[in-house]
């Protein structure tokens, strides 16, 4: 029966076969084009999101390249703002100079002026006070006027001569006032000048129509309120060039009738008489008007040696902010060429990976358009299928129909179903090994093109590496190059810094000098002034005086005393006494109202003997000193009284003067003693003083000198080629006895610029503090550290920084940490926790060495 089947079907079966063939390979085929197509769906995958990680770094360097070239466009603007405010302060400085030069030369021209005038100090304090005390005083004439030019000062100092020092008020009573204030105070005699009682007239308008001639009142600047006065003070006087003139003018026959003065200060009276000669004592009263800007330029002189300074402080400045700019521009510029070298092999790779993406996903429409279609095939194959199958079937049902009766089954395929499931199911395991394989294929695809991937990473980061090496050696020649104009700078710095200093020192060398000559000259002065005052206070006495002798020469005289004469005993009536003493006052006024260089002539000697009287006695003594001796004499008489009344003898006194003489000694050996206790004492406490010091000296050097190590450490970042971390100082704020006073701290953490520690923020405050307790952790180590939760306020970042290196001098250091963080677990050598054991009501401890995982 199967042969004549076989014959039967052989055409149907050739073709069944044929067919299902053709779908097992469309099959295959389809599985091989998925296996593919999975691959080309990972390398997509993975050229995306390599794409889109370039793109991020590419935007990342576009918004550094953007900061780089902000700052540097920053650092350009403060570049040219600092070299303008140093062009700009160094013409100011030159001004300065200029100006402080001009002064100097109008101060050397003054200081004479000043030197003439310092014995006026204590008059001007006097007409200081009365102006400020009386109302209605308006000052001095030489204060309330000043000489247009200097030219004029001398022939104007001639016409005011004797009232330049006159005083002007207001009203007759205050002029009043003013001088029973001076009698008062026993002050020099002044002029007053009262307003409302002084007879003055304009000058006359044909004086200023004469050719040559100046009148006075012309010559000199004043206020309209003090006009009256200066009508006064001038009474019409002219002002010529030379004595010529002034003779032509004087004796022509139109010759006003004026007083006339020359410039170098002849003087021709209304009267047509001449007076010259010396004038260097007017030269000296002309030179008081200068002392009007004396204090003015005084001031200016000092304001501008003040601005001075403050503007070579302000150049010093520009000039380091100058540096540290152009440093920093320097680095920006450098920055911003790394960030555009790597954009551009951002861009290439960007490039060659996008062209990479578009070829896979072409690749792949193609794919799926192939598998498109192989499925369709295969579907449309599945009904040409059924047909044949249905042929083959029926043929065999036809063959096989009285076999298939006999064995009471429906049909030969039913008689051949488990076979035929075999076979099937040998052909799915193919189908399915077949898928497997191109799976397998489609894996092996995509780790090949992540291992190609990874070489094109191996490749840009060896040309990043080379790149930086050579970046880093350009760098290091930069360096080299800056620090050489640094030293430069420096030099020029320290060359300017020494002249500036020598400058300084002439300075202070010619105000030293000045201010001795002040100092001297105002010595000078005011003992002048206090002899004139003990003069007049010399000759107020000698009136007392005399007046008492006369009274004593009367009451002798009424009461028949006889008073010891020398030579002749005639006696002398108080009378002559008085004549004599009055003729030798009226002698010595005359002398000191001229102001003579010496005395006119001397005291003559007194007629009455004082040789009884002792030597002490004989001196001239004032009230005090005389009361003293009264007092001293009365006193003695009483003592020596006492002394008669207390004349009583002591018989214990030896006894008592040998009790005091051992006193004595123990205590003068007592004393010594105490004095070698006292002296050892001291020795021992400056040992200890010493000590004490070179210990705390010792650690503070240590701890000073690796403190900035300890820092940096702790706040670089290894994974950045140019971190190198904060910076942390310590100063001592008592350098005699360091332990009596504080020690400043102060660090600049990375990328910031200076600030005081309470500006910093929680977690760089905490490094700073870490970074102190390692320091001098590390000058005597102790067996352990215990930190607790020390890294509450540290990021994740600052939290790996501290871990790095805690976990650095594991081997040096034990540290027992408390924390809540899980970087500190990683890091840990062992575990240690601590919980509550609920049916034991204590705390539990769990332990966990983690050593045995430190190379899993």
């Amino acid at each position: 029966l199967k042969q004549r089947a076989l014959a039967k079907i052989q055409k149907a079966q050739a073709d069944l076969d044929k067919t299902k063939r053709e779908n097992n390979a469309d099959e295959f085929k389809c599985k091989t084009v998925e296996g593919e197509l999975s691959g080309l769906k990972n390398r997509i995958s993975t050229l995306e999101d390599k794409l889109k990680q370039i793109q991020e770094e590419k935007t990342k360097y576009d918004k550094d390249m953007a900061d780089a070239a902000t700052n540097e466009h920053k650092c350009k603007s403060q570049l040219v703002d600092v070299e303008k405010t140093l062009a700009e302060c160094s013409a100011k400085l030159k001004v300065v100079e200029d100006k402080n030069t001009e002064f100097a030369r109008e101060l050397s021209d003054a200081r004479v002026d000043e030197r003439q005038a310092k014995h006026e100090e204590d008059r001007r304090k006097i007409v200081n006070y009365l102006c400020n005390t009386f109302p209605g005083v308006r000052g001095r004439v030489l204060d309330l006027c000043k000489v247009k030019q200097r030219v004029h000062e001398l022939a104007i100092t001639v016409i005011m001569e004797g009232n330049m020092d006159s005083i002007v008020v207001e009203r007759e009573d205050t002029a009043k006032r003013c001088i029973e204030y001076l009698r008062e105070q026993r002050q020099k005699p002044m002029t007053f000048l009262p307003l409302d009682v002084l007879k003055s007239s304009p000058p006359d308008e044909r004086l200023r129509m004469i050719p040559g001639a100046k009148l006075a009142i012309d010559l000199v600047d004043f206020d309209k309120s003090n006009e009256q006065v200066m009508w006064h003070v001038t009474a019409n006087s002219l002002v010529v060039n030379s004595l010529e003139e002034a003779k032509k003018l004087a004796f022509g026959s139109s010759a006003p009738k004026s007083k006339i003065v020359t410039l170098d200060a002849s003087i021709i009276s209304r009267t047509g008489a001449m007076t010259g000669g010396d004038t260097s004592h007017l030269t000296s009263k002309a030179q008081r008007w200068q002392q009007q800007n004396f204090d003015s330029l005084k001031e200016k002189t000092e304001a501008n040696l003040k601005e001075k300074a403050n503007l070579l402080r302000k150049i010093e400045e520009a000039k380091t902010s100058k540096q540290r700019l152009d440093l920093e521009k320097a680095k920006h510029s450098q920055n911003l060429d790394q960030l555009k070298k790597r954009k551009a092999e951002a861009d290439r790779t960007i490039v060659n990976d996008t062209r990479d993406l578009e070829s896979q996903r072409a690749r792949k429409v193609e794919q799926e358009k192939a598998l498109a279609d192989v499925r369709k095939k295969i579907e449309d194959r599945g009904q040409l299928l059924q047909d044949e199958q249905a042929k083959v079937d029926q043929i065999n049902d036809d063959v096989f129909r009285d076999f298939c009766r006999k064995l009471n089954i429906k049909s030969y395929a039913e008689f051949e179903g488990g076979s035929m499931k075999d076979h099937r199911e040998r052909a799915q395991k193919l189908l399915e090994f077949q898928g497997g394989k191109a799976k397998v294929v489609g894996a092996l695809e995509k780790l090949k093109l992540q291992d190609k991937v990874l070489m094109e990473k191996e490749k840009d980061i060896n040309k990043q590496i080379e790149t930086l090496k050579k970046e880093v050696k350009d760098l290091k020649t930069d360096k080299e190059s800056k620090e050489q104009e640094i030293s430069k700078l420096k030099d020029s710095k320290s060359a300017e810094e020494a002249k500036r200093k020598k400058l300084k020192a002439e300075m202070d060398e010619i105000d030293k000098e000045l201010k001795a000559i002040h100092a001297s000259l105002k010595g000078a002065m005011d003992a002048k002034q206090e002899a004139d005052n003990k003069v007049e206070k010399s000759e107020a006495r000698m009136e007392d005086l005399r007046s008492q002798r006369k009274s004593i020469i009367e009451m002798c005289t009424m009461d028949e005393i006889p008073l010891p004469r020398k030579g002749k005993d005639k006696p002398r009536d108080a009378n002559e006494d008085e004549a004599e003493d009055e003729m030798q006052l009226d002698e010595r006024r005359l002398s000191h109202s001229q102001s003579a260089i010496q005395t006119t002539m001397e005291i003559k000697k007194d007629h009455y003997d004082y040789s009884r009287l002792p030597r002490e006695q004989r001196k001239e003594l004032p009230e005090k000193e005389q009361s003293k001796i009264r007092n001293g004499f009365k006193e003695e008489q009483e003592k020596l009284i006492e002394l008669i009344n207390s004349m009583n003898p002591n018989m214990k006194a030896i006894d008592q003067l040998k009790d005091a003489e051992a006193r004595c000694a123990a205590v003068a050996e007592e004393l010594k003693t105490a004095r070698e206790t006292s002296n050892d004492l001291s020795k021992k406490f400056d040992d200890v003083k010493r000590n004490r010091c070179d210990l705390f000296n010792s650690c503070f050097e240590h701890v000073k000198g690796c403190i900035d190590v300890i820092y940096k450490e702790l706040t670089s970042d290894p994974s950045k080629f140019d971190s190198v971390g904060g910076s942390a100082y310590l100063t001592l704020n008592n350098q005699d006895e360091p332990y009596l006073d504080g020690i400043k701290y102060d660090t600049i953490p990375p990328g910031k610029r200076f600030m005081d520690m309470v500006h910093l923020s929680g977690g760089e405050k905490t490094v700073a503090a870490l970074a102190l307790l390692f320091a001098i952790n590390s000058y005597s180590p102790a067996p352990f550290i215990v930190l607790d939760e020390v890294d509450a306020a540290l990021d994740a970042r600052n939290v790996a920084k501290v871990t790095r290196y805690i976990q650095a001098r594991r081997k040096e250091q034990q540290c027992v940490i408390i924390s809540l963080k899980e970087r500190f677990y990683e890091k840990a050598d062992a575990l240690v926790g601590i919980c509550r054991d609920i049916s034991g009501g204590h705390s539990k401890v769990f332990t966990l060495d983690l050593t045995a995982y430190e190379h899993a």
